[in-house]
């Protein structure tokens, strides 16, 4: 048989069975709390209001587009970290 071996599911329609997608090998992560220091905490509403503000513009972002995805998981993700910051601030955290 080829490289897939095909199998059928209720319907009949024939299915491939792929390998699992490859994984890279290295990447650089979002955020490395050894070298991304938080230069300042935020108020709590400003975070909340910056959150607000970046979920509504990354919100039309294109799922089937790579970069639009990456460009809004970055900035979600530094919304979210002063976010966090500024609840812990407030709660006595930090």
């Amino acid at each position: 048989m080829n490289q897939h071996e095909w199998t059928s599911d209720d319907n009949e329609r024939a299915i491939p069975n792929l390998p699992a997608p490859r994984r890279p090998e290295s990447y650089n992560p979002l955020y490395d709390p050894k070298k991304d220091a938080h230069p300042f905490v935020p108020t709590l509403q400003w975070a909340i209001d910056r959150a607000r503000e970046v979920s509504a513009e990354k919100a039309p972002a294109n799922i089937h587009d790579k970069d639009a995805m990456i460009g809004a998981a970055y900035g979600l993700h530094y919304v979210l970290i002063d976010l966090l910051a500024a609840l812990d601030a407030e709660r006595g955290d930090a």
